[in-house]
């Protein structure tokens, strides 16, 4: 359902496991929130959105590197839209000439502002607190996300599982540090000033005169990467102010310190709601002393998952409602026929998370298949196939996650939601499944090698000319 870059991929692999796969989308084309819409009832990239990894990275594994990328990867493996129904509404202009406040200060508050340079004769953003604002090149003009390698990255995740009260403050400390250096980019530097007492005027700019320091960790929270953002606050093409409070009167919004703001348009960009309605029968919470529900009752609370739930008023925090979702893909219960692509967040490129959950799900599916239709799935000196624990097993394992999770979230209510580049190219490197049995290993790519020798090589030869074309 969908096809987005989850969805995509969802529908090669499986098709590729030989599963007779169709995939549904409501708009007449592939993209999912990467598509730009007319239609006011859809969520929508903008004309202005820029993607936050370079393309470097943002690619999928057996389909060459195009800017045209997802549709190019549904062509390239021979797959067709059908389209069934569309909708469409022209989005009218209504802020051009006034006095606009965004409140927000995630990605998507950033790139609106952003988008309303110019058009209003006002331009407000609202925030509470921090927030780690990030440009996506490093100080030599290089992809920021070339720097993170796939070694680098494991290693990460190790120290964050085994001593997470050291890992998180040092990553912190480096995203705060960077945040700082990009911002120094537009600072003024007159003849005779030193690189320290740039970065030191930068830091007083952050953390005194927009209010961006001090952050929320980024193991609750995930940076805003935008860059254009620190020269419009320079240029005064974006003005910040303190967290709306309630709004006092025609024109007129009160905000956290009292102040009365005179104002003709307010855009909320303060995050979303997962709504896991679409399957009723989903089983929530049921662990941390909180009762089993189902995603359809009448007095569900749909989960938060919101980039800007720092924008939450003060006071006591609902408890969200969390998913029962094993390795937070598959519903327990319905594990060998529901798996759910949407509700991961990882520190890396989600696109290529989502590929090789795909993978994952397609494989344990045809070992499922194959096992419950008597096919052979085991050979002497083979590997096991990728079959699902027993129901009371991964019952027991959410029930761990949700008690690791609710006990971060405690700590910060705002969690509510190769020696190269890491890349897809990777996932299709090596034969994993030579013998073809159902559930055991992916398929390999012919031109995997060479696209993962082009992914590593291409980024640095990149000088500041190119810049745009990441």
């Amino acid at each position: 359902i969908t096809t987005g870059p989850a969805g995509l991929t969802a529908l090669k692999t499986l098709r590729e496991e030989g599963f007779d796969a169709i995939a549904f989308e409501r708009r007449d084309k592939v993209g999912g929130l990467w598509s730009r819409s007319e239609n006011a009832g859809f969520t929508s990239a903008l004309d202005e959105t820029v993607v936050n990894v370079s393309k470097f990275i943002n690619i999928f594994a057996s389909t060459p590197s195009s800017t045209a990328l997802l549709e190019t990867y549904l062509t390239w493996h021979g797959m067709s839209i059908l389209p069934i129904q569309t909708a469409h509404l022209l989005f009218p202009e209504p802020f051009r000439d006034k006095r606009v406040l965004v409140v927000g200060i995630g990605n998507t508050a950033c790139e609106i502002s952003l988008a309303l340079r110019g058009q209003t004769t006002r331009l407000y953003q609202s925030y509470r607190r921090g927030r780690v604002m990030l440009s996506r090149y490093q100080d030599d003009d290089t992809p920021m996300d070339m720097h993170f390698s796939w070694p680098i990255l494991r290693l990460k995740y190790f120290l964050d599982h085994k001593i997470p009260w050291l890992i998180t403050s040092v990553a912190d400390k480096m995203m705060v540090t960077k945040m700082i250096s990009d911002a120094a980019r537009s600072e003024p530097a007159p003849p005779g000033i030193s690189r320290d007492e740039i970065l030191k005027r930068a830091e007083r700019r952050v953390r005194e005169d927009w209010r961006l320091l001090p952050v929320p960790s980024m193991a609750h929270v995930h940076p805003a990467v935008q860059e254009d953002f620190f020269p419009a606050l320079y240029n005064g093409d974006i003005i910040p102010v303190r967290g709306f409070k309630d709004f006092a009167g025609d024109h007129q919004v009160l905000l956290d310190d009292d102040t009365v703001m005179e104002v003709d348009a307010v855009i909320f960009c303060t995050g979303y709601d997962l709504d896991f309605r679409i399957m009723p029968e989903l089983e929530m919470d049921g662990a941390c002393g909180l009762s089993l529900k189902k995603a359809g009752g009448e007095s569900q609370e749909v989960a938060r998952s919101s980039e800007e739930s720092v924008e939450q008023p003060v006071g006591p925090k609902p408890r969200p409602r969390l998913p029962r979702l094993f390795q937070m893909i598959f519903p327990p219960r319905w594990a060998s026929s529901i798996a759910f692509l949407s509700w991961m967040a990882p520190q890396e490129n989600v696109w290529c998370i989502c590929e090789l959950t795909s993978m994952a799900v397609a494989q344990t599916w045809a070992a499922e298949t194959a096992e419950s239709t008597g096919k052979p799935t085991r050979s002497d000196g083979y590997r096991s196939p990728a079959l699902l624990p027993s129901l009371d097993e991964m019952n027991t394992r959410v029930d761990a996650y949700h008690r690791w999770w609710r006990g971060e979230w405690e700590k910060d209510g705002s969690m509510r939601s190769g020696y190269g580049p890491m890349n897809s190219y990777s996932w299709r490197l090596f034969e994993t499944n030579p013998k073809n049995v159902p559930g055991c290993g992916r398929k390999t790519w012919s031109g995997a090698r060479k696209a993962l020798q082009e992914a590593v090589r291409s980024p640095f030869q990149f000088a500041i000319l190119h810049k745009d074309d990441c």
